[in-house]
């Protein structure tokens, strides 16, 4: 059995009040226990200059981080830099350290070499990211439609492909990883004003459509879903339900990948889902810039 440092359980203990790492396997949270170092700041500080790259994740012990112009602050238990690390983004604005702020720092390298070896870590940052993308009162951005397919025949396996390679968030996304998930996908043809799903139901899969019109109902209002429209990623990556009901209007055809098979592919594929989670963190991101009225 393996045996921990006094030190290496307390960081675990504090690694396990972040939001994503409470399911994490105490092995993988032990790895990043290890490769992190304490690092204390002396008061104004600058711990992230605007327009760098992030060096390294805080997470506050003590003390406060602080941008000088919003007004963000991250206290005890909260982590800095998460998502500028994982978008592979440029911090927005000047941070710094209050009085005797102490942090543990783990460098964003180590983070990636994380991601790709602890799946459980990999796994619960999946589901953070979607949840609060899910959340309610969250902009829904505006994302390119997929070209929907002709009405015709079967799809063949290249058409299943270029379909699922045309969502934005699987823009650029691994040839091989596509072509698994192109082969676990399946065609559904559901009758005009048949419901295609509940809110409050099990998640199950992406649905891309392909033909026809359907509307989604959400607390936020109702909106029109036209050929190329995705719906249910969000929930399957966030393993949560359905957060709107969703209803052929006329007679639509749709391509159906079931969550089990995303989740499958990000576990066996982690340079795809480390490109996944990128784009989930770039979204949070964009979200967070627009204006109050936006957002």
């Amino acid at each position: 059995m393996r045996r921990y440092a006094p030190t290496t359980i307390q960081r675990v203990l504090a690694l396990r009040q972040l939001p994503g790492l409470g399911d994490a396997d105490l092995s993988d949270l032990a790895t990043i226990a290890e490769n992190a170092v304490e690092r204390t700041f002396t008061a104004r500080t600058t711990v992230a200059a605007p327009g760098s790259r992030v060096a390294a994740l805080h997470l506050v012990v003590e003390g406060r981080l602080e941008a000088a112009a919003s007004r963000h602050a991250w206290g005890p238990r909260r982590l800095f830099g998460a998502l500028e690390a994982i978008a592979g983004r440029a911090v927005a604005e000047r941070v710094v350290a209050a009085p005797g702020t102490r942090t543990l720092q783990l460098a964003t390298a180590d983070l990636a070499e994380i991601l790709e070896d602890n799946y459980s870590v990999m796994a619960g940052a999946r589901r953070t990211l979607a949840r609060r993308l899910l959340a309610p009162g969250t902009a829904r951005l505006e994302r390119p439609r997929a070209p929907a397919a002709e009405l015709g025949g079967p799809l063949e396996m290249m058409e299943r492909l270029l379909i699922l390679r045309a969502q934005p968030r699987f823009a650029g996304a691994p040839l091989q990883a596509l072509s698994t998930l192109a082969q676990a996908t399946d065609e559904l043809q559901v009758p005009a004003r048949t419901p295609i799903h509940r809110a409050g139901q099990d998640a199950d899969g992406l649905m891309i459509l392909l033909g026809g019109l359907a509307q989604v109902s959400r607390p936020g209002g109702l909106e029109l879903l036209e050929p190329g429209a995705a719906i249910g990623a969000l929930e399957s990556l966030a393993e949560r339900p359905y957060t709107g009901d969703v209803d052929a209007v006329t007679a639509v055809r749709v391509l159906h990948l079931p969550g089990a098979a995303l989740l499958d592919v990000m576990e066996d594929h982690t340079d795809f889902a480390t490109a996944l989670l990128g784009r989930l963190a770039g979204e949070l991101l964009d979200l967070a810039r627009l204006p109050p009225e936006v957002n």
